[in-house]
C-alpha cells in the first residue's frame, strides 16, 4: 500500500516535473531573409519568390525578401532545407537552451539560380533585420513553437539603454 502510494506520488511530482525542466531547454532562433535582388529590374524581383524551409522534415515556413521571425526551439540538432530547381541545401542547426541564433537565408534567381542557409554573428544580423519587417503567421507552417515577431534589433537596443534615475 505504501508502495503504491510512492509510486503515485513520484508519478505525480514527475508531471510536473517535466514542463518546468522543458521551459528552460529552448533556445531562441530568428530565421531573416534580405533583398536578395539588388541591382535587378524589377522583373528579376518579381521572378524571386518566397523561400520554402522545411525544419526537422516538415515544411516550416516561407520567407518573404525584407523579412524575419523568431522562435523558441527546443535544445539539440535540428535539420534545416530547402530546394531550388531540384538542388536542396541542408544545413544542421544546433541550438544550446538560453542561447540566441540568428538564421539568414539567401535565395538567388538570377544569373544563376542558388540558395544559401549562414548562421551570422549578433551584431551583422540586428544591424540586417532592423530594417524588415516581422513575417507574416500566414507564413508560417508548422505553429509547433512559440513565435517572435517582436524585432529583436529593438529589444536589444532597449536593454543597452543606461537606465534613468
Amino acid at each position: 500500500m505504501i508502495f503504491k502510494r510512492l509510486l503515485l506520488l513520484f508519478v505525480f511530482l514527475l508531471c510536473f516535473a517535466i514542463p518546468v525542466a522543458a521551459q528552460e531547454k529552448y533556445g531562441t532562433v530568428y530565421f531573416y531573409r534580405g533583398r536578395d535582388t539588388f541591382d535587378w529590374p524589377q522583373q528579376m524581383n518579381v521572378l524571386n519568390p518566397d523561400v520554402d524551409i522545411h525544419f526537422d522534415g516538415h515544411e516550416f515556413l516561407k520567407l518573404s525578401e525584407r523579412s524575419f521571425i523568431g522562435f523558441r526551439i527546443p535544445a539539440g540538432a535540428h535539420t534545416l532545407w530547402m530546394t531550388l530547381k531540384g538542388k536542396t541545401t541542408t544545413q544542421t542547426l544546433w541550438v544550446n537552451a538560453g542561447r540566441t541564433y540568428y538564421v539568414r537565408i539567401s535565395q538567388e534567381m538570377y544569373p544563376l539560380a542558388y540558395q544559401m542557409i549562414s548562421q551570422v554573428n549578433e551584431n551583422i544580423a540586428l544591424e540586417s533585420i532592423r530594417k524588415y519587417d516581422a513575417l507574416k503567421l500566414k507564413n508560417v507552417k508548422f505553429n509547433l513553437f512559440e513565435t517572435i515577431r517582436e524585432n529583436p534589433y529593438k529589444k536589444n537596443k532597449k536593454s543597452l539603454q543606461p537606465s534613468t534615475p
